[in-house]
């Protein structure tokens, strides 16, 4: 028969062509089925004797029996212990160290630091050394590395003890801003100022100002809220009222929408702290109340909409004086870590508030900081930053001329704790009252800034962090547990070669 067939064939024709003893059809159904290859790159086809399938390929290595040295639970990373025994990778310890600094180039009082995120771009903010003008850079990072726009003044009268700033992608009634909004004191009658700063081009330029108090202001904190899109200040004003408003802006100006809020009436300069709670929307200020014996106490504050603002009951944190208060919120735990000096056991103490409710509610007890700064009673200010790549808070604080750091960690269970002694930031030959902190998500990285008396320049500098695990080493490594053992028992571990 021909080897080639009309397409008009039957099918009975077609199944007994030349060679074949059966319907090609029943010989095709017979052959052998494979599962599909999506999804199963990297894996093998195996078979127990009836069926195929995919698995993954075997562990490099093999098996590793030994005695537990402590509970291993499944997963757990494990070493070789010294005596023979395993464990479960354990313990951290934080390593830090400072980069090369980075000058302004310019002499200044010390400057306050914000982070640009949509130019992607430090800015410093601060004081002429000599006069009253108000200056301001923007440094492009490379590295550990800022190359500085030349200065732009924004204000001839500029007071640099009483001023804040934050970084504001949008208004309430105006979009896309992306500025820079600097709260500051007029030094040549005591108000409230504010203005605008466009960082996007070569050097930095002012879009926008106004005045929020036509009074005296003697001290203020900015957060941003960017649900709610406002600036929320919280500032000092004459006759010791403290308030608290949103701001609302334009390209053109600013000013409070729809209004100020008193936060309390009798509450001390320095002695205060805001902060933005990201997993509750919500703003907390943590102050000395001077209405309750100068109490630790603490209120939230939740952004309406519209730029209103509600305002929760004061919450006594401690029945005894606090100095030198910061909040941080912890991402991690949802809580909010505040610590203060405490005036009668002159240390500095710990604790956490959830601010899910109402009202803020203490959920951890203060705690000693332990190992507690040197000097404690020479400590004249602080300030607190979140490090979300390690999930820690760094505490900055001066004492006896000195800036040192702490890193404070929350265990979610009782207790904050310090996982370092004092690390010296910077020695004497510095006169920054007011540590400034600022996050640098590109770099991952705290950036803070001071005056150096050297110069009397404005100097910027990269604080490192790093962790390393305590009982873990090049050598020591073997796998992972794939299954829970109790101390004392003998324990399968899959090796999987180096780490």
């Amino acid at each position: 028969m021909s080897n080639s067939r009309n397409i008009a064939d039957s099918a009975p024709v077609i199944n007994f062509i030349d060679g074949v003893t059966s319907n090609v059809q029943t010989q095709l159904d017979g052959k052998a089925t494979y599962p599909s290859q999506s999804g199963n790159a990297d894996k093998f086809l195996t078979t127990n004797g009836s069926a195929v399938s995919w698995a993954d390929l075997p562990a490099s290595g093999g098996v590793y029996t030994a005695t537990a040295s402590g509970a291993i639970a499944s997963g757990d990373k494990i070493v070789v212990n010294t005596n023979g025994t395993i464990s479960a990778v354990s313990g951290s310890q934080i390593q830090e160290s400072i980069s090369a600094q980075q000058s302004t180039g310019n002499t200044a009082k010390p400057p306050i630091l914000v982070w640009d995120s949509y130019n992607n771009k430090i800015v410093a903010i601060y004081a002429a050394w000599t006069g009253s003008q108000g200056k301001v850079q923007s440094g492009t990072i490379s590295g550990e590395t800022i190359t500085w726009s030349a200065q732009y003044e924004f204000s001839g009268s500029f007071d640099n003890n009483v001023v804040t700033a934050c970084f504001v992608t949008d208004f309430i009634s105006t979009s896309n801003i992306n500025r820079v909004a600097i709260f500051y004191r007029d030094a040549s009658n005591g108000y409230g100022k504010m203005c605008l700063i466009d960082c996007s081009g070569a050097t930095p330029t002012r879009t926008a100002d106004n005045t929020y108090y036509s009074g005296n202001v003697s001290d203020s904190k900015v957060v941003y809220d960017p649900i709610n899109k406002a600036p929320v200040l919280f500032y000092k004003r004459g006759g010791s009222y403290s308030s608290i408003g949103c701001i609302d802006g334009s390209l053109t100006t600013l000013n409070t929408y729809p209004g100020n809020y008193q936060l309390n009436s009798n509450s001390s300069s320095n002695y205060f702290d805001l902060n933005y709670d990201s997993t509750t929307k919500k703003c907390v200020a943590v102050y000395r109340d001077g209405n309750q014996s100068n109490y630790l106490v603490c209120r939230v504050m939740t952004v309406a909409s519209n730029g209103g603002m509600t305002l929760s009951s004061e919450a006594v944190l401690q029945s005894s004086t606090y100095n030198y208060n910061a909040v941080s919120h912890d991402v991690e735990s949802g809580l909010n870590l505040i610590i203060g000096q405490e005036s009668s056991s002159t240390q500095y103490l710990s604790m956490m508030v959830d601010c899910y409710g109402v009202n803020p509610v203490l959920e951890v007890n203060p705690t000693a900081m332990n190992p507690q700064p040197p000097s404690v009673s020479a400590v004249t200010t602080n300030n607190i930053v979140y490090n979300p790549r390690l999930k820690n808070h760094i505490f900055f604080y001066k004492s006896n001329n000195k800036m040192l750091a702490n890193v404070l960690s929350y265990n979610k269970t009782t207790t904050v704790t310090s996982n370092n002694a004092a690390f010296e930031v910077h020695v004497s030959g510095q006169k920054n009252e007011r540590q400034s902190l600022v996050y640098n998500p590109i770099a991952e990285k705290v950036m803070f800034g001071f005056h150096q008396n050297v110069d009397d320049n404005a100097v910027v500098y990269f604080y490192n962090q790093f962790e390393t695990i305590t009982n873990l080493t090049q050598n020591n490594w073997i796998g992972v547990s794939n299954a829970a053992y109790a101390d004392g028992v003998s324990a399968e571990i899959k090796t999987r070669g180096s780490i």
